[in-house]
């Protein structure tokens, strides 16, 4: 499976061991049901600090995937499985009862027809909303209490706030970019427009968020690299010892990939035309489009070396059906 030594010996020693101690039993009497509420039993535990919990999150998925692997069980993991559900999420940050019950039906309702992806986005851009209330006005508690001034504040602090969650500790302090200062502004006015259309007792009486709120990116055009500083590039990812990324970015370079996309590749997406030579077909992805990309001799040797370098690994089906 390509693990690090250390990583082996944190899934078998801090996690397997763990879960056969709480549960009993041996290896091969673990299911997924088994995992799934030692899973839950970690989420809800309070002995133990949410760094550490944090921790068994990866642990967990790594079990998941070698218990897969050894065909132990045959549910596929799936990539970023969330361990917490959508009140758990708002449950972790201070907010008054009446505004979390909101907001939580809310993205409930909204769940139904967004993608997974989507849903952590919305849940990520009203949390601050809702973590900014608490600190600056404590007075609201319910959203039918908001009036344009505390969404003008909001608006200002917004725009000046630092990273939330695990990119806190990685962004030191950083500001969050514009795409997500937008992102938060039309997800607050969704929600209260969205509210408000629906008749529910929580809505503003009057419309507070408006187009000019909204910030403006920035549109740069696309700027390819010159030829000698790609062949520069390209020089040194082929001299890369990791076969994942010296794979990956030839793969992304040479058919014109999203990362998402190239995670998401079928072993059967190389379709070979004959005369019309060899295409990718790439799935559904960001723009919910698919389409066929023509290889290079380069891109294909790549997929040919990643496809034959797998061992015995179960595949995986492809995650578009689960959204």
């Amino acid at each position: 499976m390509g693990w690090t030594p250390q990583w082996i010996e944190t899934v078998l020693g801090e996690c397997l061991a763990v879960l056969l101690a709480w549960h009993g039993g041996l290896v091969s009497d673990i299911t997924d049901g088994t995992v799934d509420e030692f899973d839950a039993a970690l989420a809800a535990t309070q002995s133990i600090p949410a760094t550490s919990r944090r921790a068994y999150r990866n642990r967990i998925a790594g079990l998941r995937q070698m218990l897969f692997q050894a065909r132990i069980v045959d549910t596929p993991p799936r990539r970023r499985r969330w361990a917490r559900s959508y009140a758990q999420r708002f449950a972790e940050v201070p907010m008054a009862d009446a505004i979390r019950a909101t907001l939580l039906r809310y993205v409930t309702v909204r769940a139904s027809v967004l993608r997974p992806k989507s849903v952590e986005s919305l849940i990520n851009d009203l949390l601050p909303f809702a973590d900014y209330l608490t600190t600056a006005h404590p007075e609201v508690t319910s959203l039918e209490d908001l009036d344009r001034s505390h969404i003008e504040g909001f608006l200002v602090w917004n725009r000046t706030r630092t990273w939330r969650g695990q990119r806190a500790a990685s962004g030191a302090g950083r500001i969050i970019s514009k795409a997500v200062i937008q992102s938060t502004v039309l997800s607050v006015r969704n929600l209260l427009d969205d509210i408000t259309e629906w008749g529910w007792e929580q809505a503003p009486p009057r419309r507070l968020v408006f187009a000019v709120d909204v910030p403006k990116l920035d549109q740069p055009l696309p700027r390819a690299l010159p030829p000698d500083i790609d062949v520069a590039v390209m020089n040194a990812v082929s001299g890369l010892d990791d076969s994942f990324a010296r794979i990956g970015l030839t793969v992304l370079r040479g058919a014109g990939l999203r990362v998402g996309e190239l995670l998401d590749l079928e072993l059967g997406s190389v379709i070979d035309y004959g005369p019309a030579g060899t295409w990718l077909k790439v799935p559904l992805g960001k723009l919910a489009t698919e389409r066929m990309v023509p290889l290079s001799v380069a891109t294909i040797a790549a997929l040919d070396e990643w496809t034959t370098g797998r061992g015995i690994c179960r595949p995986l089906p492809h995650p578009a059906p689960e959204h």
